[in-house]
């Protein structure tokens, strides 16, 4: 129970990596909010992890709705220790072919979602003077889109940019800033996609638990010195 008491926001927290990090982070102690488009899915997650967590359906390209999950988290739980900026959408196009529509899109769900959640979320922290902030970012925005377009590998080489951003800003009041960069995760569009694992170490896919584990130590106390750090969860298909 390493995060007892604490307060966690979870974007896109109803379905696949994001539910995983919310069950973790809900089994270490945290009350968990679930911010997701998909109502269901987040009131049925909710309601299984209990402990004070609730749902809120959110756009989280949408300023209204991101101001709306701040504060419906500090009317009902009072502070926010934690938030996981999970919530993400990839198309697979090609670059000679993407549009102004779907570039849009992707940049505005990825990484302006991303960016003025963590704004709201960096001004309570400050005020506490503590906080954990994981950005979920991806081997695309570090090495190119192999299986998602330019616009992915875009937004999420700008969430780790603006992960050193957040942790420069919330350094000297106890916030630290970190992000995940998963590989080739077995999730529902892993399964479609159909992933060829000859080239990663340990020649399989990861788990979306293996990828919880990373996020619930950096939001742990064992991380207190850990930040502006991307730490890569892909088995060994990117070496540094």
């Amino acid at each position: 129970m390493e995060l007892k008491g604490k307060v966690a926001i979870v974007t896109g927290g109803a379905q696949g990596i994001g539910a995983a990090i919310a069950r973790r982070l809900s089994g270490e102690g945290s009350a968990v909010v679930i911010a997701d488009i998909n109502q269901k899915a987040a009131e049925k997650l909710a309601q299984e992890l209990g402990g004070g967590s609730f749902a809120v359906t959110a756009d989280i390209s949408a300023l209204k709705d991101i101001q709306r999950i701040v504060i419906d988290t500090l009317q009902r739980l009072m502070r926010i220790d934690i938030l996981v900026n999970n919530a993400g959408i990839a198309h697979q196009v090609d670059i000679m072919e993407i549009t102004e529509t779907q570039f849009d899109q992707v940049l505005s769900v990825n990484l302006k979602g991303t960016v003025f959640l963590s704004k709201l979320v960096l001004q309570e922290m400050v005020a506490n003077r503590y906080g954990r902030i994981v950005n979920i970012a991806s081997l695309a925005g570090e090495r190119g889109g192999q299986f998602a377009g330019i616009h992915y590998s875009a937004s999420k080489a700008g969430v780790i940019a603006a992960t050193k951003c957040m942790a420069l800003k919330g350094g000297p009041y106890g916030v630290t800033a970190n992000a995940v960069a998963p590989g080739l995760i077995a999730t529902e569009l892993a399964e479609k996609l159909k992933f060829n694992t000859n080239e990663i170490a340990m020649k399989r896919l990861g788990t979306v638990e293996e990828v919880a584990d990373v996020v619930e130590f950096l939001c742990s106390d064992r991380a207190s010195y850990v930040t502006g750090a991307t730490i890569d969860v892909n088995g060994g298909i990117l070496m540094r």
